[in-house]
């Protein structure tokens, strides 16, 4: 006997003085499993990394333009014994519909990925979770030019959001050996 049903099988011996004797009577009945689904969804790696770079690009001019960069994770999601229609939920404010989906976080965390599976008997759903993570560079020169140094403060825009972050790093700084910088 399967593992996915199981079976009820009863006899029911009804007495009944009104129809004069013994009435015997065999019930089968089936009742599935409604906790066991066959739907499930995967992702190629559960965590990954977003990098961000900052780079100050000075041309003698005295008008320093920033040059941000962002290159972000892409994460590719799957199903396995869907139905006809699959949903995904990303767990950021966007989703997307498919078999299998790639998508890419704009921000680092953890998330909720869920997936809806609707077929016409049934409706599964499946969740998984992914961690994206962050790493920042950024490179600035404070000097406008050898000639006429301003000594100004440089920020470095690390792009701190909201939540648990490490940011780790150094300073390093180079000087002409100019005595007027």
């Amino acid at each position: 006997m399967s593992n996915r049903v199981i079976a009820i099988i009863g006899a029911v011996i009804f007495v009944s003085g009104m129809f004069g004797g013994v009435v015997l009577e065999r019930i089968d009945a089936s009742l599935s499993n409604e906790n066991e689904q066959n739907f499930s969804i995967e992702v190629d790696d559960s965590e990954g990394t977003n990098l961000y770079s900052l780079i100050e690009v000075d041309d003698g001019d005295n008008d320093e333009e920033e040059q941000i960069t962002w290159v972000l994770h892409e994460f590719k999601f799957s199903s396995n014994g869907a139905g006809d229609a699959i949903t995904w939920d990303f767990g950021d404010g966007t989703t997307a519909s498919g078999s299998s989906i790639s998508h890419q976080f704009t921000s680092s965390g953890t998330f909720l990925i869920t997936a809806t599976s609707i077929s016409s008997d049934k409706v599964e759903t499946a969740s998984i979770e992914v961690i994206v993570n962050r790493d920042s560079f950024a490179e600035a020169d404070n000097m406008e030019c050898s000639c006429a140094p301003t000594g100004k403060d440089t920020v470095i825009d690390l792009v701190a959001l909201t939540g648990k972050q490490s940011i780790q790093g150094f300073v390093q700084v180079e000087h002409d050996g100019s005595s007027e910088s």
